[in-house]
């Protein structure tokens, strides 16, 4: 019988872990300190792995049948959908990382012709003979 939000409530502590099965793989992990957390147990490549979605109530139940439905989806495809969620993240990182990058770079142009390139708290003061060479050099390059 599929789990209800109502079902799921009634769900008590107990001395040791246990599970509570939704419908093709994903069920709900209730441990001794009452935690509930949204688990998929799936097969690929003959081999039984699992993965996590979250918490109950702050994963609903319709949340975690959709992440589990896309999960599903990829391992139909020859997909592991624990590879892919660790690539969608380090993708994500790294991406976070350029724009912070990005936004900790600061150029200052000063009265007496010198500049001042900021990286994070790393400061690059350039004369003005050194700017002007610089300015060249960037010239060139985007003509």
């Amino acid at each position: 019988m599929p789990l209800s939000e109502q079902i799921i409530a009634e769900f008590a502590q107990a001395e040791t872990p246990y599970k509570r099965f939704d419908a093709h793989g994903l069920y709900l992990l209730v441990n001794p300190n009452g935690s509930k957390y949204w688990r998929l147990k799936f097969r690929i490549a003959g081999k039984e792995k699992g993965m996590g979605f979250g918490a109950y109530p702050a994963v609903s139940l319709d949340v975690a049948r959709a992440c589990a439905i896309e999960a599903r989806q990829l391992v139909q495809e020859g997909i592991d959908p624990c590879l892919a969620r660790k690539i969608e993240r380090a993708r994500a990182r790294r991406e976070a990382k350029a724009a912070d990058t990005m936004r900790a770079l600061r150029v200052a142009s000063l009265p007496d012709g010198t500049f001042e390139l900021w990286k994070g708290r790393s400061v690059l003061a350039l004369n003005a003979e050194e700017a002007r060479h610089i300015l060249r050099l960037f010239s060139e390059i985007l003509s």
